[in-house]
C-alpha cells in the first residue's frame, strides 16, 4: 500500500467511480494540494491502476510531485484516463464500451473546468515505440 505524499490534503480527495458486478470504474480522482493556488490541472492518462481516495500509487505520486514542484499556482489536480476500468494491464481494456462513452462525456466536462490539461501515457511498448520511430523518420510536407 502506497500513501499519498504530505503535499496532498488527504481529507479532501474525491473520486468519481462506479461498480458493475466485480468490475470498478474510476472516471476521475481529484487531489487537492496542501497550499493555496488559483489554478487547477487535469491529467489524462491511459487507465487507472490502484489509486483511490484512500491510497495512492507510484504513478499518481510521481505526477502529483512533478505538478506540485513545477506549477506553484496549481492547487488541485484531477486525474482521468482514456479508459475508466481499474486494470493494471492495458490489453484488457477494450471490452467496456458503455463505461468508456460515459468516461469521455465526463472527460469533456473536466476539460472545460480545468486551467491546464496534461497528457501522460508512460513508456510505449516495443511495438508502439517502433511505430513512433517510423513516424519520426517520415518527412512532413
Amino acid at each position: 500500500m502506497i500513501s499519498y505524499k504530505n503535499i496532498v490534503d488527504t481529507n479532501a480527495i474525491t473520486m468519481d467511480c462506479d461498480s458493475s458486478g466485480d468490475t470498478t470504474y474510476r472516471y476521475s480522482l481529484t487531489v487537492p494540494f496542501n497550499r493555496k493556488g488559483e489554478k487547477s490541472a487535469l491529467v489524462v492518462m491511459m487507465n487507472p491502476s490502484k489509486a483511490t481516495d484512500k491510497v495512492s500509487d507510484n504513478t499518481i505520486n510521481n505526477v502529483l510531485t512533478r505538478i506540485h514542484n513545477e506549477c506553484p499556482e496549481v492547487s488541485k489536480v484531477t486525474i482521468t484516463n482514456l479508459y475508466p476500468l481499474y486494470e493494471t494491464y492495458s490489453d484488457k481494456l477494450e471490452n467496456h464500451k458503455v463505461q468508456s462513452q460515459t468516461n469521455f462525456d465526463k472527460m469533456r466536462l473536466l476539460m472545460e473546468q480545468n486551467d491546464f490539461v496534461l497528457l501522460g501515457w508512460g513508456k510505449p511498448s516495443n511495438k508502439s515505440n517502433k511505430a513512433l520511430q517510423k513516424l519520426n523518420t517520415m518527412s512532413m510536407p
